[in-house]
């Protein structure tokens, strides 16, 4: 019998046919029509390569009988720390790697896993992100994801927990192709980081346009409403960091601290609002531990916070500054 209507986005596939019929398609004496396979995947015929265009591809397997189909490696750029495992030590050099076992971020994706992402839709759309394990998240050239909590008192994309961590990879460092991500925290949470009363650590941004906005009392980058934000490191890219009411833009949500915070690259802005530090705590909250060695660093202070160090209210301590170009305007 015949076949039509087959459709792969996605995974590694191996079609092998039999004697009278198609691994997958028709059975014996049968057709196979409007084969559709997304273009992030590689489509091979008895080992040689099909040109995919994301087309009908019928025409050009028939007669194959070995089909596979498996996803495309994606590059991506990646710090090497002077010394390893520290970003604090600054960066040595940029590698060009790449990754073939991932999963596509779709609109209906709400959880990352352990593992890799890839981000490749021009205007992905989902709601809040949650991070379990050690997710890493690629932005390819020309992609935008925008996560959007809403009304609920969640992260655009959660990372809470000592055993979760985001790292944002870029495959360019062009500005007008870097891939884009928006996050947007709901009410009293961080637009990257913890959820109303969670803290957020354990982020790294090694590249792309990254916009995070914090709900009321929430950091752009950083913890919830009463939560902390620590280990946060951003190493290139385009990085804006908008804390809500009383939240610093990276660090601290309201009463939240911020500490182990590394800017070694990139093109970075952190606005606190009423109250919160631009990097460091918000309001009530301490800053520490925040070392800039290199980038072009904007750190905006609201209505009593510093630009780099603690709100209003807060203290500060073990601010190092070894390079880049900083300008840090308090509240």
């Amino acid at each position: 019998g015949s076949c039509s209507d087959i459709t792969i986005n996605g995974g590694t596939v191996t079609a092998n046919g039999g004697n009278y019929a198609a691994g997958i398609g028709g059975g014996f004496e049968g057709s196979a029509s409007d084969i559709t396979v997304a273009t992030t995947l590689i489509v091979k015929a008895d080992g040689n390569v099909i040109t995919n265009t994301g087309s009908d591809l019928a025409q050009l397997l028939e007669g194959k009988r070995y089909v596979t189909i498996e996803p495309a490696p994606f590059s991506y750029l990646a710090p090497v720390y002077n010394t390893e495992g520290n970003p604090a030590s600054g960066i040595a050099r940029w590698d060009t790697l790449s990754c073939t076992d991932y999963s596509l971020v779709t609109n209906t994706t709400t959880t990352l896993n352990a593992g890799w992402y890839v981000v490749t839709g021009t205007d992905v759309q989902t709601g809040t992100l949650t991070c379990n394990g050690v997710v890493n998240l690629i932005l390819a050239d020309g992609a935008k994801l925008t996560a959007t909590s809403g009304t609920e008192e969640n992260a655009g994309i959660t990372v809470s927990g000592n055993a979760n961590s985001l790292t944002i990879y870029a495959q360019s460092t062009d500005p007008a192709q870097m891939g884009k991500l928006f996050a947007t925290g709901g009410y009293d949470a961080a637009g990257i980081g913890g959820g109303n009363g969670g803290s957020g650590s354990n982020i790294t941004i090694n590249g792309g346009t990254v916009t995070a906005t914090g709900g009321d009392s929430g950091a752009g980058i950083g913890g919830g409403n009463e939560g902390s934000g620590s280990d946060i490191t951003i190493n290139g890219g385009s990085v804006t960091a908008n804390g809500g009411y009383f939240a610093a833009g990276i660090g601290g949500g309201y009463k939240g601290s911020g500490s182990d915070i590394t800017i070694n690259g990139g093109t970075v802005t952190a606005n606190g609002e009423q109250s919160g530090a631009g990097i460091g705590g918000g309001m009530s909250g301490h800053g520490s531990d925040i070392t800039i060695n290199g980038g072009s660093v904007t750190a905006n202070g609201a209505s009593g916070g510093a630009g780099i160090g603690g709100g209003y209210y807060g203290s500060c301590s073990d601010i190092t500054i070894n390079g880049g170009t900083v300008t840090a305007n308090g509240g």
